[in-house]
């Protein structure tokens, strides 16, 4: 697992050490629904990447938030997969405006 600090910062973490360290699984991280990280390995595994995929992740501090999430793998010369890498958006202000107008509807 890599970060920048601002994924460290988004899921509660003071540093990127403290995130690599603490979180042994970056899409458990990423997805706390189980449904939504097991279809995210499945589209990795057969195209290679996955965009704009929105779900929950829980905050080292136990908060529900919620995320746009970009992967796609990288691969090896040899084809094999190497690593992830990807995008990491708090999106949880946007969504709490949806559900606030589909309330007033």
């Amino acid at each position: 697992l890599d970060a920048n600090p601002s994924m460290a910062r988004i899921l509660g973490y003071s540093s990127v050490n403290q995130l690599i360290n603490g979180v042994p699984d970056a899409l458990s991280a990423c997805f706390s629904q189980s449904s939504i990280r097991h279809w995210v390995i499945r589209q990795l595994e057969k195209e290679g990447e996955v965009h704009g995929v929105e779900g929950t992740f829980e905050t080292r501090q136990g908060e529900e938030r919620w995320a746009n999430v970009s992967i796609r793998t990288i691969f090896r010369e040899d084809g094999e997969p190497s690593h992830l890498e990807g995008t990491f958006v708090d999106v949880t202000e946007r969504r709490q405006r949806q559900e606030i107008e589909k309330e007033r509807e």
